[in-house]
């Protein structure tokens, strides 16, 4: 419910602290104060979207400052415990009247903390002094413009600039599709609208089964459409935009086999981890085969079999090159798995096929009816997968229930795979005869 500040202040002295901060707060956001003790710390998740920190570069004792490397220390301790992989860009706004400091402060953390760390690397470190914006004995304001000095700064980053302000569209949209909800409830009868319209909605997107398993998945399926039409059919038009290619690279340099499945990965792939497991009998689920699999269900009498015989005729693969596995993905309608209709849970047979930097992508076989996937990483190393889709099995949830799931296919990668699938099993065919020519 409580989303964190996107400008912090951090400053030991209290005046300068609720001077700058107010200032800060004519942007439009909320400003966090962060008033600066040895003893110490903010909470981190003060920090966890923080997109322009203004910290005084003289933290530690000011007596002290012919030795700015005490200095630089504390602000590599404060970025190197606050900044998180998850936290985004931000910029670094440092106070101080010595702006040859900078250079100096951006070697020292580029040897002692982003290099081990480049998750906690700003896009740009600013300096700027006190002096121009508040009165030094009092804290009260002057004559400098604090808000349009950082507005040109962030204009100089338009690649930032635009991220942020797809940020702050996101937040924006979000506020109108809640309105659109409110706006909504007032048209139902009942005493619980709100609860109601909720419900309704999540059982529409994903059925009652699913709705009551994963109430917080079941509204985010229903809000989805909204959010995303009020993102994309937003009637102001923000001039940060026109920029935000700028200083991009052309022609676009060639990608690596690494950052291309990375990409691929974040793009098509939900993984596992510490917070999120997969169910194996969630769509697009991508699991190992079970222990005792049975390969005479398909006709063939082991996994060997299957390479040489089905594998190797569907895409073009040099098999003592390259090392494939076995995998089977949970496809099925949309609508069966919404319902979490009582019946067989099918699988399309798989197999994972190593990819080589260096060397081209598996391709499909000329005459193949089969489907392979762009490079991924399902946690075994960069891999493409290959389904034929006469090799299809079904289980029952129980059974299923029991596999191994690496990874899942997210929804669009995963549509034209049972697409590829179903049409298969779907071709017309006729008799047909034809003239020779003379």
């Amino acid at each position: 419910m409580f989303t964190p500040p996107r400008f912090i202040v951090i400053d030991d002295d209290l005046n300068h602290l609720e001077a700058i901060a107010t200032t800060i707060q004519a942007l439009g956001s909320v400003c966090a104060r962060v008033h600066y003790t040895p003893e110490k710390d903010a909470p981190k998740e003060l920090f966890a979207a923080a997109r322009a920190i203004f910290i005084d570069l003289q933290l530690q004792d000011r007596s002290a400052s012919s030795d700015f490397n005490r200095h630089f220390a504390e602000i590599q301790r404060i970025l190197g415990k606050f900044i998180q992989p998850t936290n985004g860009p931000y910029i670094l706004v440092l106070w101080t009247d010595e702006a040859g400091r900078v250079a100096e402060l951006q070697s020292y953390l580029e040897t002692n903390l982003f290099a081990s760390t480049p998750h906690t690397k700003p896009i740009a470190i600013v300096p700027l002094s006190k002096t121009d914006y508040i009165d030094i004995g009092t804290g009260e304001q002057t004559a400098g413009d604090l808000v349009e000095d950082i507005r040109k700064h962030l204009s100089a980053q338009p690649a930032m600039n635009a991220l942020v302000q797809w940020e702050a569209e996101v937040l924006s949209a979000a506020t109108r599709v809640l309105s659109d909800i409110t706006t909504l409830t007032t048209e139902l009868d009942g005493d619980a609208p709100l609860p109601t319209l909720l419900k309704r909605l999540a059982v529409e997107a994903v059925g009652h089964a699913n709705a009551a398993d994963d109430p917080r998945a079941s509204v985010h399926a229903a809000f989805l459409p909204l959010l995303q039409d009020h993102l994309q059919n937003a009637s102001e038009v923000n001039d940060e935009w026109s920029r935000a290619f700028e200083s991009a690279t052309e022609p676009a340099p060639a990608l690596s086999k690494a950052q291309v499945s990375m990409l691929n990965t974040k793009l098509h792939i939900t993984q596992p981890d510490k917070v999120r497991e997969i169910s194996p009998v969630a769509w697009g689920a991508v699991c190992e085969p079970e222990a005792n699999f049975d390969w005479n269900e398909f006709g063939l009498d082991d996994e060997t079999a299957y390479m040489e015989q089905i594998l190797a005729k569907g895409v073009r693969i040099d098999l003592a090159k390259y090392k494939a596995s076995v995998a089977q993905i949970r496809i099925g309608a949309a609508c069966d798995y919404a319902q979490k209709a009582v019946g067989p849970i099918p699988y399309a047979l798989a197999a994972l096929l190593p990819v080589k930097e260096g060397e081209k992508s598996h391709e499909l076989n000329p005459k193949s009816t089969g489907w392979v996937s762009p490079e991924l990483d399902l946690g075994k190393g960069i891999v493409q997968i290959f389904v034929d889709p006469r090799f299809v099995r079904v289980r029952g949830a129980k059974t299923a229930a029991s596999f191994n799931a690496l990874g899942r296919i997210k929804e669009q990668l995963l549509l034209e795979l049972v697409s590829v699938v179903s049409h298969h099993s779907s071709r017309p065919g006729i008799v047909r005869f034809k003239a020779t020519a003379r």
